[in-house]
């Protein structure tokens, strides 16, 4: 019998309780009312490398909802798909299947982006810094991008699960 692959789910709602058959919304609406409250989109995926494109690829479509530059779009794009790229990467799980939490907050003049899986904690012990150019190898500069793209980076451990929590100051 051939499993059912994993699917991703998205959900907009801050109340996370199960929805109801007929409830809908209009996406555009919800998050970007004149208010600009911060309503917050969760994507759960499963840790597995085909999945970082779509997850960049998403908050690049939030982004573009909320006439971002190209240059910021760019930068946090990157900065997501290293983020998640390393999430998956070091992802695990009790049930032997892992997931990737992403969660994202369109503040009027803030993005924040967190990244969480059950990797067992991380902490580096420096800021990600570029290697030499004669150093480089094919991995490595992850966090080193993710700083340079982004205002703020941090690590931290919330509930048993790794959290990478980035910041874009919006002007």
């Amino acid at each position: 019998m051939q499993e059912n692959p994993p699917k991703m789910a998205i959900d907009t709602r801050t109340d996370l309780s199960p929805l109801s058959p007929g409830d809908t919304a209009d996406l555009t609406e919800t998050l970007f009312s004149e208010e600009r409250v911060a309503v917050p989109v969760h994507v759960r995926i499963p840790a597995a490398s085909g999945y970082v494109r779509v997850v960049r690829e998403m908050v690049d479509c939030l982004c573009q909802l909320r006439s971002l530059s190209e240059d910021v779009r760019a930068a946090v794009k990157l900065a997501v798909g290293e983020a998640v790229n390393n999430a998956v990467a070091y992802a695990r799980a009790e049930d032997g299947r892992p997931e990737v939490d992403v969660v994202i907050r369109l503040h009027a003049n803030l993005l924040e982006i967190e990244v969480i899986n059950e990797s067992g904690g991380f902490q580096p012990e420096t800021p990600g810094k570029m290697p030499d150019a004669e150093l480089l190898a094919e991995n490595g500069r992850g966090l080193a991008l993710m700083n340079i793209m982004m205002d703020e980076v941090e690590y931290f451990v919330r509930d048993g699960k790794t959290v990478a929590l980035m910041r874009k100051w919006l002007s």
